[in-house]
């Protein structure tokens, strides 16, 4: 009896990854959220073992190989992608590979994510107002700085520093809302230059930074021993000046510079003190003298101040008091002039040195 069968064979077929390929690269963000495409869109996914991996994003679910944006390899499981279009839906996967920079095998794609991009318009940079660009005499307790608001912006952020770099900065406040007050900051220092620089933000993004602005805190207090000689009045063999215009009731009672067109003398209409007039000998008042504390640098004026000068040439406030001033920096040069003598200043008199908290003449 002839009989036959059948042998069924059943062909099991394991399909693995190459030998060294990494795991597969998983999503983190953006995924199933929104992004703002303003300045680009930062991606993050899962490292695992790769050492590298490939990134591809296009507007197409099926995302189709090397089509769309493809972005590496790149050696961080995070990297920024530019050039993404708003109010539109995007979608994307990640390849892992074994080595750095692509050098090794490639694991297959991952499981795919979607985010959708706005479609609001960053707003633009802010316009400051205060501090004023190279302005100078902020007391260092309480700054307010202010701007003008950004049309659309929903918040802002503030950057103080003490380098034109902002590498690090002293005051870095985020997410200001606008206030038409301006925002106070009590945590600056005296004596110190200072830069600062805001943005706008909304959900578009943020705007670039601002113009970068400088100012100057004061520092402390500092008694100002100032000796000044005028040439006119001025008696060689003595070394003391001539007091004829006091002795005549020439000098007048008050100051006469911002008579005279100076403005910003921060004690304008300053008048001298009952009794200082009468002083006679060496500490007798000679006349009215315009002082000016400059910029350390620049030279430019930055504190003015009527005061008067006496015989044996000391510079004295209306009250006849040593000054004790609240200097606009922490280095400044001073000036002295003489209301007949209002030509362009001479070099500065003085400097205040870092080792003393007191001025002299050279």
């Amino acid at each position: 009896m002839n009989s036959s069968y059948t042998r069924i064979v059943r062909l099991f077929l394991i399909v693995t990854a190459l030998s060294g390929a990494a795991a597969m690269a998983q999503p983190i963000s953006p995924c199933n959220t929104s992004a703002n495409p303003s300045g680009g869109v930062t991606f993050t996914w899962t490292a695992g073992s790769s050492l590298s991996w490939e990134l591809q994003v296009d507007t197409l679910s099926t995302l189709f190989f090397g089509e769309g944006i493809v972005v590496g390899p790149v050696n961080s499981a995070t990297t920024l992608v530019t050039g993404l279009l708003p109010g539109k839906t995007y979608f994307w996967h990640v390849r892992g590979n074994s080595g750095t920079s692509g050098g090794g095998a490639w694991g297959g794609y991952g499981a795919s994510c979607s985010f959708t991009t706005s479609t609001v318009s960053a707003p633009s940079p802010p316009t400051q107002s205060a501090p004023a660009n190279g302005t100078a005499g902020y007391v260092p307790a309480l700054v307010n700085f202010s701007w003008v608001p950004s049309a659309g912006a929903t918040g802002y952020d503030l950057q103080v520093a003490t380098n034109i770099g902002f590498s690090p900065t002293v005051v870095n406040q985020t997410n200001i809302a606008w206030n038409s007050g301006g925002q106070n900051v009590t945590t600056l220092l005296a004596g110190q230059t200072y830069y600062w620089r805001v943005r706008a933000k909304n959900s578009g993004g943020d705007s670039p930074w601002s113009s970068t602005w400088t100012f100057y805190t004061q520092s402390p207090a500092t008694t100002l021993n100032l000796k000044v000689f005028l040439q006119g009045p001025l008696v060689s063999s003595t070394l003391l000046m001539n007091d004829g215009l006091r002795a005549a009731g020439l000098i007048p009672a008050q100051e006469p510079y911002t008579g005279l067109g100076f403005a910003g003398i921060w004690n304008t209409g300053a008048t001298i003190t009952a009794g200082v007039l009468t002083t006679a000998g060496n500490n007798a008042i000679v006349d009215w003298v315009y002082v000016e504390a400059r910029h350390g640098i620049t030279n430019v004026p930055l504190y003015k101040y009527s005061m008067l000068v006496q015989r044996d040439g000391d510079v004295v406030m209306p009250n006849g008091t040593v000054p004790s001033l609240l200097f606009p920096m922490a280095s400044v040069k001073i000036s002295v002039r003489h209301r007949n003598h209002l030509g362009p200043a001479r070099p500065a008199t003085s400097r205040r040195t870092a080792a003393r908290s007191r001025w002299t003449s050279p």
